[in-house]
Parts: C-alpha cells; structure tokens; sequence
C-alpha cells in the first residue's frame, strides 16, 4: 500500500489525516500535522490512522497518549497500544507499526579522523580515511569515495540519518535519505544504524549507497580518500 484508502473528506481531521503514508508495513505522518492541530482534531486524526491499521476501537487515553507524543520535545519515544499496535516518534516522524522489535536507536555523532581509521561499532565498521589523488575513474563501490576538501564545510562526522537530509547521488537526481532507504527497502529497525558522513551542510556520504556527486574530487585532484570497512 502506498497511499490512504480514503475519500475526500469534509471533516478536518480527516483531511489532515491523508497526509499520512504507508512505508513499508508502518503508516506514518509528520509529528508537526498531529502537534499543529487543535486537540479534537488531532485526536481524531490518530483514530483515523489506527483504523487504517485495522478496524480496532482505541480509548482516549490511548488516543491522547499517541498525541502527545507527536508534541513531545524528545526526539524519538514510544507508545504502546491495544491489538498489537505501536505509535513510534522518531525525529520529525510519527509512525504507527504492529508491535515486533523495537528499532534500534540512533548513535551519537562520532567526528572523523582526516589522518587514520575512524572505529564506528553502532554501524559494525571502521572509517579509514587519508589524503590522496582523485582517480580517473572513480570506484564504482560505494564504500570508498574521494572528497574535494574545498567543498567540505566544517568538520566532518559520522551520525545517524536526520530529519530533512538529503543526497544527490552520482547521476541520479537528489532525494532524501529517507526515501532513499526506504524505496531500496531498508528495514525499519536498522535504519538508524546507516551510517551518515555528513558536514556543516549536510549528507556528505550515505552507507551502501554512495556520495554526494557534489562533493566529489574532480580526477587527479587532492582529496580525501575515505573507505567504509565492515567487519566480518
């Protein structure tokens, strides 16, 4: 499924609710729609969601409690429901999943060594990284990359995805990072743990699927060479 079953409507609530969509098996809808409207309305948004999720009868505490998490301040949070439902916050996200495992948490942001190897455990790898010449063609793997250190600002780290990155891959148009992961079908519970290389400005580099092409060395220029190693 990839949009709402529903018609036009003349409720606001309703309305407000189509915003929402489904990715993967979660239905999910910008915490600000929920946080903005007035309280019946954003009740009533959350009864429409769980009803797509199934045709289950929800109390208003229940209903509040989803609510309010949609306002919280925190940048991630959970609640659980009746039926085998859970409402997740994650950053700027609501999303609503039948209950299984629970997503992995986002990592804190580790700086990048320029000189050496750069040890990420919450992604299962190791970032070596070293001044070198561009080549002339550049490696198709993903995982190593050769950056103009002029079109860098700031210093460079590597954290989990945010709200509003995105990438503009080698040849391909710019999309967010979200829809990156899920039209290649990350699964939900992991998708915290792909790593981002990322500076002042934004995505630099995106785990398993490459760099910004606007960030690359041009061929032969001085660069930084950064490889992405998993452990085995």
């Amino acid at each position: 499924m990839s949009t709402f079953r529903w018609t036009r409507s003349l409720f606001p609530a309703a309305n407000a609710a189509r915003e929402a969509a489904w990715a993967d098996d979660d239905l999910v809808i910008r915490t600000e729609l929920v946080a903005r409207s007035p309280d019946p309305i954003a009740v009533r948004m959350i009864r429409w969601m769980l009803l797509e999720m199934g045709e289950h009868q929800f109390g208003s505490a229940h209903l509040q409690a989803v609510v309010d998490l949609a306002r919280s301040p925190a940048p991630s949070g959970r609640v659980d429901l009746p039926h085998g439902l859970t409402a997740y916050r994650v950053y700027g996200d609501l999303l609503l999943t039948v209950r299984g495992e629970d997503p992995l948490p986002p990592f804190a942001p580790v700086p990048l060594a320029l000189e050496g190897e750069t040890p990420l455990p919450e992604a299962g790898g190791t970032f070596p990284c070293r001044r070198a010449a561009a080549p002339e063609v550049l490696p198709r793997d993903p995982g190593r990359f050769y950056l103009d250190p002029d079109r860098l600002q700031g210093p460079l780290v590597l954290r989990s995805r945010q709200t509003g990155d995105r990438l503009s891959l080698p040849g391909r148009g710019e999309k967010t990072v979200k829809k990156l992961l899920i039209d290649s079908r990350v699964p939900r519970r992991v998708r915290e743990r792909v790593p981002i290389l990322a500076d002042e400005a934004g995505v630099v580099w995106l785990g398993g699927f490459g760099p910004h092409q606007d960030r690359l060395a041009a061929p032969g220029a001085e660069a930084l060479e950064i490889t992405a190693v998993r452990e085995t």
